[in-house]
């Protein structure tokens, strides 16, 4: 079983759910022993959602950013952004370290540059279809998770998993059902899981590790271009 299985079963075992009694509640795990977001988790209904514009830039960099430019579309773009665990829409929060990690532009806004909120890839996609929801079912209330997962001593996580549950007001868990999520049923109830791959677009393999070790980037060259999968 890869590492990734593992500690997946792992956290699908213990998925706790917030107190929906409490109402509205925003948790970030400390940072680990790296310096990196390891979970964020929030409850809310739609009148807990931010009403304040966000601001246009994030004044912290989450540890190891670094970035990177390379040519998409026929595009130079930069490949990472400082990605929200969770989004700005639901937390209020914008530079918060313990809610920042690297993103690709792709698993971030769904493009490489600009956005697209209809690529299911994408952690806009599920924050924007969730907020949907939000909005359409003013009186339920949205029980949402979002956990990286590095492996070993990575500073770039592999892996974004995206975890929620509708709770109506009588505080049973109701379905939410969108994009290509999982139904999993645990000692807790229903949870719907999403699970989203920081996939490298066709760099070098010595950029794209380098990258994930948080470290900078020099000029390359003459190092044969490939995609890396999961178990590299």
């Amino acid at each position: 079983m890869s590492w990734f299985m593992m500690e997946m079963n792992f956290m699908v075992d213990h998925y706790l759910g917030l107190n929906a009694l409490k109402g509205y509640q925003m948790l970030n795990l400390p940072l680990d022993q790296l310096g990196r977001a390891v979970d964020g988790h929030i409850l809310l209904s739609a009148k807990d959602m931010p009403k304040k514009a966000r601001e246009s830039k994030i004044t912290v960099n989450p540890v190891g950013w670094h970035n990177y430019k390379y040519t998409a579309d026929g595009k130079t773009t930069w490949l990472f952004q400082r990605g929200h665990l969770i989004g700005y829409q639901f937390s209020g929060l914008n530079s918060v370290k313990e809610n920042l990690t690297p993103m690709t532009a792709v698993l971030n806004a769904g493009k490489p540059k600009g956005i697209d909120d209809s690529n299911q890839s994408s952690m806009l996609y599920y924050e924007n279809q969730l907020a949907k929801w939000l909005k359409e079912h003013p009186d339920y209330k949205l029980d949402y998770q979002v956990t990286p997962f590095y492996k070993e001593s990575e500073l770039l996580p592999r892996i974004v998993r995206l975890s929620w549950v509708g709770i109506d007001p009588t505080g049973k868990l109701v379905p939410i059902s969108i994009g290509e999520q999982t139904e999993f049923h645990n000692e807790t109830g229903l949870v719907y899981l999403s699970t989203l791959l920081q996939t490298p677009p066709l760099i070098t393999k010595l950029v794209w590790l380098k990258l994930r070790l948080g470290k900078g980037i020099k000029i390359m060259s003459d190092i044969k271009l490939v995609k890396l999968s999961l178990k590299n």
